[in-house]
């Protein structure tokens, strides 16, 4: 035994000191390499054998101690002439001498690059295989490899160079098991990728690599990514590949999207991609997205999908997108879902935002939607049917909806031009029937033009560009019919005239009920609070109207206020023209007026209205009523009261023999405010052969009670020659002594009466007071 132990204490002994003699040696090694100024030389020359291409190494330094030293070298160039370059700013390479002594060959416990710059140019591969994958199977053949602030740059065949920097990559490899860990940027996107790889992709035609990346900021995209990679290789080529997506949180467009898993297949006989997706957008799912890229030389995209989303996204998004020309959607609201088919069909090199735009194919099915633009107060609700956007023009045909309470089918068409075709197929309103308008909007390079024409219209109408600007509206006719029902399909949603543009508005023949009514003048501008009327005036056959006034809204609430003045010929040829009253013939008319009313122009009202009102009436005659033909049954009522049935009662005499021609007037004069639905009148006086009248008090001109106070003063001198022509001719003796005495001038104070009418004018209450 003691033998034994005296060998194996030599033994260590001795291995002691060849240790220590080695480490002596290797140290002191070091240290001479360190001093050699020649060092860069001699290692430029080591790694050129070993990579088996040139390199050029400008300094180097040892560091560490005896087996496991530090080689840092500085500042490497690998002159490679398999199309790509490279350049290492610093490199640190930890060995362990002790295993390549025992594996026999190059051994490292970990590898540090520091600035690394590689470029690598596709169209040399074939010239490049060979080394490339020379330096692959060196890589993973290493326990651990870091590399620090590295610049990549790769240049495709067809496809401009790709370059990420800085990237930062760790390798470790155990065996055949190997993970990749690494951060860059691309795309000023910051991308973090770990790879774990089975076997050596370069080597085993079945290797597997299963890849986890997430990111942000991805070109116009927002958010993280995560996907899983495997590639098949045969004889150091790609035999197939596969991948499968999860994206999380992309926001594109403004919208955010939570969730889309994608399958991707390369089949490399075919050189075809084939892409399936799935994602929930607007929190519908949607499971039949697909695109293909036939070939990747000459790379060709192919996507559609099919969705429901709703139409107020859809619109939203249309604004997000300028090739739409968002400007127009901006107003625009929409209610419920559509279902909408897009396809797409480009080249790949050419694909952009703008680019795919224009070639997008999308079909949108409305499925009893709502489409509302709140500016112009306008609603379609109801809609259904399909528009399609092709060639970067919109085509719908036979959009049924309803508006304004209406059903409306209609068809649209936008040209490339931007050019806008609208045709109303069926709609009636206002009792108009609008059927077969058309309606063309061109633009123009400053606004656009609209044109409009059917049987019933045909305008031009100008939109300048500038709001500042007024609208300019041109109708060469228009006609228009009228009901009883007018004020009840005038419900629309309230204007606010402060959004109203300035306009001249001139309508050359304007046709009322199949009636000429000449033609009308409109000039009005906007103002901050709403719309000033600069000039109203109508002019017709017998009748000039002409008025001035304003629009506005404060405080929520509108007021419309006009100023002016109506002159005529036959005031009676237009009441009965629009069926006002059949009583009134002739008249010579000059009324002015000062009228405000709490609301817009078209809702006026005398109940709602308040003012002052002057009126001149000559040569006219009160005729017996006809009241099927009356609309204005006050108005009728207020003949009546006029009428000579009424006045010659109130005299308690006898004109019954005249009364089927009427009560002539010479002139009818007053004032009167308007206020409370009534007429308050400061004093109208009526002058006529057979009496003068005269009025004070309150006319309603609703079903009200009235209080008037009216003084009838006969005119008998002048009256008498009518009636003595109506006995016949001169009679004898009594008669002529009783026409002496009616021609007294004091005989028409004697008989004036006043009298106090109150009550409805259904069920007048009238009282003789003297």
């Amino acid at each position: 035994m003691r033998v034994i132990y005296q060998f194996f204490k030599k033994l260590i002994l001795i291995a002691a000191l060849i240790i220590i003699a080695l480490t002596v040696l290797l140290n002191s090694s070091y240290f001479v390499i360190n001093r050699y100024y020649q060092n860069n030389v001699i290692f430029s020359k080591i790694a050129s054998d070993v990579l088996k291409q040139p390199v050029q190494i400008k300094r180097i330094h040892i560091g560490g101690f005896s087996f496991l030293p530090i080689f840092i070298f500085h500042d490497v160039n690998l002159n490679s002439a398999i199309g790509s370059t490279t350049y290492f700013r610093d490199i640190s390479v930890k060995v362990n001498l002790w295993d390549s002594l025992w594996k026999k060959r190059f051994v490292t416990s970990e590898i540090q690059i520091n600035g690394l710059q590689l470029k690598i140019n596709e169209h040399k591969k074939n010239n490049t295989a060979s080394s490339f994958f020379s330096a692959v199977n060196w890589i993973v053949s290493q326990p651990e490899i870091e590399l620090q602030n590295t610049k990549l740059t790769w240049c495709g065949i067809n496809i401009h160079c790709v370059t990420l920097n800085p990237v930062n990559i760790t390798i470790k490899n155990r065996g055949q098991k190997h993970r990749i860990t690494a951060d860059f940027n691309w795309l000023s996107s910051d991308i973090q990728v770990v790879a774990h790889v089975t076997g050596n992709p370069l080597d085993n035609p079945y290797a597997i690599a299963s890849v986890f990346a997430y990111g942000h900021d991805v070109s116009f995209m927002k958010g993280w990514i995560d996907f899983k990679l495997w590639a098949n290789y045969k004889n150091k080529q790609w035999d197939s590949a596969k991948a499968a997506f999860a994206v999380h949180n992309i926001s594109m467009l403004g919208i955010t999207i939570p969730k889309t898993t994608a399958a991707a297949n390369w089949d490399p006989q075919s050189k075809k991609i084939s892409l399936s997706a799935s994602t929930v957008l607007f929190g519908e799912s949607i499971r039949n997205i697909h695109a293909t890229i036939s070939d990747w030389i000459k790379p060709i995209l192919s996507a559609g999908v099919t969705l429901k989303m709703p139409l107020k996204k859809l619109f939203f998004l249309l604004q997000k997108i300028p090739e739409f020309h968002a400007n127009h959607f901006s107003d625009i609201r929409g209610d419920g879902l559509v279902k909408c088919n897009a396809r797409i069909h480009m080249p790949l090199s050419q694909f952009n935002l703008s680019n795919a735009m224009s070639r997008l194919q999308v079909t949108v099915y409305f499925l009893n939607n709502t489409i509302s633009i709140p500016k112009w107060h306008v609603d379609l609700s109801n809609m259904r049917g399909d528009a399609a956007l092709m060639n970067d023009q919109l085509i719908a045909k036979n959009i049924a909806a309803v508006v304004f309470q209406t059903p409306i089918l209609f068809s649209i068409n936008v040209t490339s031009d931007k050019k806008i075709k609208l045709i109303l197929q069926k709609f009636y309103l206002l009792h108009q029937d609008w059927n077969g308008l058309q309606i063309n909007l061109s633009p123009l390079d400053s606004g656009y033009f609209i044109q409009l024409h059917n049987q019933i219209v045909f305008a031009d109408i100008a939109v300048p560009g500038n709001n500042a600007m007024p609208v300019n509206a041109d109708v060469h006719y228009l006609y228009w019919k009228t009901g009883e029902d007018d004020n009840a399909q005038l419900n629309f949603p309230e204007i606010n005239p402060a959004d109203l543009l300035s306009f001249n508005l001139v309508i050359k023949n304007l046709y009322v009920n199949q009636q000429s009514d000449g033609d009308l003048q409109l000039i009005a501008r906007s103002r901050q609070d709403g719309l000033q009327f600069k000039k109203i005036k109508l002019h017709s056959r017998w009748l000039v109207f002409s008025a001035h006034g304003n629009w506005i809204k404060r405080h929520l609430h509108q007021e419309t206020t006009l100023q002016g003045n109506v002159q005529s010929d036959n005031l009676g040829a237009i009441l009965s023209q629009y069926h006002l009253s059949s009583r009134l013939k002739g008249g010579v008319l000059a009324a002015e007026f000062a009228l405000t009313w709490p609301s817009s122009p078209q809702q006026f009202s005398m109940s709602a209205a308040r003012g002052q009102m002057r009126i001149d009436l000559q040569h006219a005659r009160i005729t017996q009523l006809d009241s099927g033909t009356e609309m204005n049954l006050s108005l009728g009522h207020l003949f009546n009261l006029l009428s000579l049935e009424s006045i010659s009662r109130f005299l308690t005499l006898d004109f019954s023999s005249i009364t089927k021609k009427g009560f002539a007037f010479d002139a009818l004069r007053g004032k009167w405010d308007v206020k409370n639905g009534a007429l308050w009148t400061r004093g109208i006086d009526i002058d006529s052969a057979l009496a003068k009248i005269n009025l004070i008090g309150k006319i309603s001109l609703q079903n009200e009670q009235n209080d008037l106070l009216m003084r009838i003063a006969p005119q008998i001198s002048s009256s008498l020659p009518t009636l003595v022509g109506l006995a016949g001719g001169p009679v004898v003796g009594a008669v002529a002594w009783v026409a002496n005495k009616l021609a007294s001038p004091s005989i028409g104070e004697m008989m004036e009466k006043e009298y106090h009418i109150t009550g409805t004018w259904k069920k007048p209450v009238v009282r003789q007071i003297t």
